[in-house]
């Protein structure tokens, strides 16, 4: 009998279509215009520009000196128009410690366009069985992202070829998003 495992988050998303997201913003912008901007119930922007609340880069969300110039072509910057009160997007991770136990087996760090299409329970599944082979272990992360770019292609209608023909850009970003995943074993 194969052990099943079970998937458990250890992390909360920092997206602004999450509602403790959104509160924080309004509570450092009050009364500001425009400062999440939803273009369905799943697709948020700070400012219209980026769904992510925390970022490595952007800094043109976290301080006035890179917000661009309206006159300037986008090589000079993005520019966000007034009011414009940064920091939006903060660079302040989420810290959280957890104890290990010895059925834990692996962790599994992920970008939103892998959870985007990927259930958790399915992730774990899918390193599981990579686990029970010694030769495919190392093939666990390239099979989530597989795994999230072929559900992707079936919710767009399309077959895993005529997504990955898309040109890079808006074509095949409006299809999925950027996904990576990263699989470490304990």
């Amino acid at each position: 009998s194969q052990v099943k495992y079970s998937s458990m988050r250890i992390t909360r998303d920092h997206n602004a279509r999450e509602p403790v997201e959104v509160e924080i913003l309004e509570r450092n912008h009050p009364n500001e215009q425009n400062l999440v901007v939803c273009k369905s119930p799943t697709a948020c922007y700070v400012k219209g520009r980026l769904q992510l609340t925390r970022s490595l880069g952007d800094a043109y969300l976290k301080h006035a000196d890179f917000n661009g110039s309206p006159s300037k072509h986008r090589t000079g910057g993005r520019f966000i128009p007034e009011p414009y009160t940064p920091p939006y997007v903060s660079f302040w991770p989420d810290i959280h410690h957890l104890r290990l136990s010895s059925s834990d087996k692996f962790v599994i760090l992920a970008s939103d366009g892998l959870w985007d299409y990927l259930p958790e329970q399915e992730a774990v599944e899918i390193v599981a069985e990579c686990m029970r082979d010694p030769a495919r272990k190392e093939e666990a992360a390239e099979q989530l992202v597989y795994r999230a770019l072929q559900i992707a292609a079936m919710e767009s209608e399309m077959s895993m070829h005529e997504l990955q023909a898309l040109p890079v850009g808006r074509q095949r970003r409006s299809r999925h998003d950027d996904t990576t995943a990263v699989v470490m074993y304990l």
